[in-house]
């Protein structure tokens, strides 16, 4: 299986809370995980349900807040894959972080 890749880019100050939300759906065992380079600092990453009924193992998205504390350019790299599978992830995101 090929996997899906994308790509953003945030600029943000030292110390600024960034927030990267990514689609996901639990129940079928795929969850982001974070690669966090050295200089960026993950705050917290909360599930939240999407749809007014917010049903259990509906659809959602996942909040990463991040914090960077230097300066210059960092490659955050998100995957979505089943933590307990040897297999690739079957999507990748690459946040390009700018700080100022």
């Amino acid at each position: 299986m090929k996997t899906e890749f994308s790509e953003s880019e945030r600029h943000c100050q030292i110390g600024q809370m960034v927030e990267m939300t990514l689609l996901e759906l639990p129940s079928t065992g795929y969850v982001w995980q974070v690669a966090l380079p050295e200089g960026v600092e993950l705050l917290e990453s909360d599930w939240q349900a999407s749809g007014p009924e917010k049903i259990a193992g509906g659809d959602g998205s996942r909040c990463f807040k991040l914090q960077p504390s230097l300066g210059g350019n960092h490659v955050v790299e998100f995957s979505l894959a089943r933590p307990w599978e040897e297999t690739e992830p079957v999507k990748t995101h690459r946040l390009n972080l700018i700080v100022e």
